[in-house]
């Protein structure tokens, strides 16, 4: 079938369309690219479309539903060929896709990221905000890098809101949903001129040059990820919790053997228990014992356990313990379900 042509918008509908596009890339050795994705994440979701543009305006529209494996192959050539500028809005989530496809590292070249260009270009502007803090009316407010807001800040062009890419409207583009890929599409070039001339204004080309080049050492950061062992570390979690079981009861047994009896907190009854978390209960435990402290800081208790006070040394263990199984379960909560790994997130020119 041929192309599916709706104005200057180009629906890819065979792969010899696809070839013919990837030939006129080549030929304009420039184009805007963009994706839309299933979802954000690269390990568990994918790209459904993607969106080119050229230097005449027109835009190419492909569905990965039908051509998905060869377009994806020939999109990451396209990302390593030095000889095609490729002009892209957030580089570092379209790679991140694209590489995720792959299953290899891109060495990703000439690529010009217009939100890093506008993070560099803008980089120590701000304006004043209305803030609802007495002491400080008023907050400082960086620029919006979001292409919505480039695209109306330097193009004086309004974006519609994005669509959202569910299972009920994929399988077949409206013509309204085209109208805006494509709209989103054509404000690439135009941005990637004026920031290509705010750059050399202010002579920041090495900087930009060494901020592109340092997108694909980035985003194979950010796939590999950070091998974690989790069953080490539940191991560890689970005798870290024995031992805080076991200071927890300590520290009950001596206060209930000292008499020690709750004040009741708003809502709650007088009782037996000691809260080791509760700052009101050690500071009346201590002072019961002979020791008029106002404060529960680790230094004040370490004091006191150099004085042999057996309750402040165990309550620095229970607050140790418990900072320990607080830090394992973060870095557990943090496994991506897909490969056991963290994959950390590393921002550039913040």
């Amino acid at each position: 079938m041929a192309n599916s042509e709706i104005g200057s918008i180009m629906m890819i509908e065979c792969l010899q369309s696809w070839d013919k596009a990837i030939q006129e890339i080549k030929a304009y050795r420039i184009c805007g690219l963009g994706i839309e994705t299933t979802g954000p994440d690269p390990l568990t979701q994918e790209i459904r479309f993607i969106q080119v543009t050229l230097p005449d305006n027109r835009v190419y529209i492909a569905d990965l539903l039908d051509f998905g494996e060869q377009i994806l192959g020939d999109l990451a050539r396209l990302m390593e060929d030095n000889e095609v500028k490729k002009v892209i809005h957030n580089a570092n989530f379209e790679l991140s896709f694209i590489r995720a496809s792959q299953r290899r590292r891109l060495k990703s070249k000439n690529i010009f990221d217009i939100l890093l260009a506008s993070q560099l270009c803008w980089s120590g502007y701000y304006d004043l905000a209305p803030s609802k803090s007495p002491k400080n009316p008023w907050r400082k407010r960086v620029p919006d890098h979001g292409l919505q807001a480039l695209a109306e800040r330097h193009l004086g062009i309004i974006l519609e809101r994005s669509y959202l890419w569910s299972d009920e409207n994929m399988r077949n583009l409206s013509p309204e949903q085209m109208d805006y890929l494509a709209k989103r599409a054509r404000v690439l070039l135009p941005l990637h001129a004026i920031f290509l001339e705010l750059i050399k204004k202010n002579h920041l080309e090495k900087v930009a040059e060494l901020e592109f080049w340092t997108l694909s050492p980035v985003v194979e950061m950010e796939f590999s990820g950070i091998c974690f062992d989790s069953d080490a570390a539940r191991a560890l979690i689970a005798e870290k919790e024995v031992q805080l079981v076991n200071v927890f009861i300590d520290l009950q047994e001596e206060a209930k053997a000292n008499g020690f009896r709750s004040l009741p907190s708003e809502n709650d009854r007088l009782c037996d228990y000691l809260n080791p978390d509760r700052r009101d209960d050690i500071i009346r435990y201590l002072r019961s014992q002979g020791f008029p402290i106002s404060s529960t800081k680790a230094e004040v208790l370490r004091e006191l356990a150099g004085r042999g006070c057996i309750f402040a040394e165990e309550l620095l263990r229970y607050r140790e313990l418990s900072h320990e199984l607080a830090f394992l379960d973060n870095w557990i909560a943090k496994l991506h379900c897909a490969d056991g790994k963290i994959h950390s997130t590393y921002n550039q020119l913040k």
